[in-house]
């Protein structure tokens, strides 16, 4: 499973939102809520948490860099 997303950061330069594809939200809250999740989807969850844990600047964007990519 690959989740598209965009990391959003505070203006201390902190990770504070993820924003994703609302299928993909509602692929990950069945999974969370219980059901069965693929190998790649396992390894694809449990990357990111490390990622999250670590703060890895890297998966990060900032916010002034996203504004033209989200639509509002």
């Amino acid at each position: 499973m690959t989740i598209t997303h965009q990391i959003l950061i505070d203006s201390s330069g902190t990770p504070a939102w993820a924003v994703i594809p609302w299928s993909d939200f509602v692929r990950i809250r069945e999974l969370l809520e219980g059901g069965e999740a693929s190998g790649e989807e396992a390894i694809a969850l449990r990357h990111a948490e490390t990622e999250r844990r670590a703060l890895t600047r890297s998966t990060f964007t900032d916010a002034v860099s996203s504004k033209d990519e989200i639509p509002l």
